[in-house]
């Protein structure tokens, strides 16, 4: 019968290790960045009369905000939890 190894991590190379941290790492376009110039490149499909985006509060990042600004529409959505306000809303 044969012993298996008590960490596993440790039968592999370091070679292979760094091939495996290096594939891991973040991609140069995210999602984000993806949709944004999807909706810059299909905005001149929509109507002149469309001045509105409505999104998840996914979208309400920085990237895909700038872009939205770019094409002059105005976005709706529920902001994200973690989102920070910089100005409470006293209700006037």
């Amino acid at each position: 019968m044969k012993k298996l190894l008590q960490n596993p991590k440790n039968c592999w190379s370091k070679k292979s290790r760094k091939k495996q941290d290096t594939q891991s790492s973040t991609p140069a376009i995210t999602r984000v960045d993806d949709y944004a110039q999807h909706l810059k490149n299909t905005r001149y499909f929509f109507p002149t009369s469309v001045r509105y985006l409505v999104a998840d509060g996914y979208y309400y990042r920085s990237q895909f905000w700038e872009a939205v600004r770019e094409l002059k529409l105005d976005f709706i959505g529920k902001l994200r939890v973690d989102a920070n306000l910089r100005y409470l809303y006293t209700g006037e």
